[in-house]
């Protein structure tokens, strides 16, 4: 083997370790920027909704039943059977590109109401700070709250789908 080759495969190797490693970096960079100019088809691409919701369906529901079983009120269990009931929509509110394109600005989601940030009426000019890091091989967390808030972040999983593409499969509420 040649001196050429033998440093050129090592190279080569780590070139694609690199680009393989910033690959969700670069999908979270594309939501960003599609976010930004607005473009719902192109964030769309990013996001399973199906996934997503069906995740979110679940945390809301382990949370008011976890809430009616903490309880010693006996109407905690009617009001769990009625909040379960209005998960649909809200999670459907939610899980939007638009949605999403808020969240990312750092504007948390609102349960209740239009679902574009709390009130709807957030600043379009605040910042978001934004936290970015691996949870494992395919997961891929970004952690998104307005610069200076001290709430706990909304977090949003992104998982492998393929080699080297991300998409948005989940959200953690505070």
């Amino acid at each position: 083997m040649t001196r050429l080759l033998k440093l050129a495969i090592p190279a080569i190797v780590l070139a694609a370790g690199a680009w393989l490693y910033a690959t969700p970096y670069l999908a979270v960079n594309g939501m960003r920027s599609a976010a930004q100019a607005r473009d719902a088809q192109r964030l769309s691409g990013y996001i399973d909704f199906a996934t997503v919701k069906e995740n979110l369906k679940g945390t809301l529901n382990a949370k008011i039943t976890g809430n009616a079983r903490a309880s010693d009120n006996p109407l905690a269990a009617m009001g769990a059977a009625l909040g379960a009931m209005l998960i649909n929509p809200m999670v459907d509110r939610l899980v939007t590109p638009q949605a999403i394109a808020e969240i990312m600005k750092g504007n948390p989601p609102a349960l209740t109401g239009n679902g574009h940030g709390q009130g709807g009426g957030a600043p379009a000019e605040a910042r978001a700070e934004t936290t970015l890091g691996y949870e494992g091989m395919n997961h891929f967390l970004v952690s998104v709250r307005k610069q200076g808030d001290d709430s706990e972040p909304v977090t949003m999983v992104l998982r492998r789908d393929g080699l080297a593409a991300w998409k948005l499969v989940a959200l953690r509420l505070p």
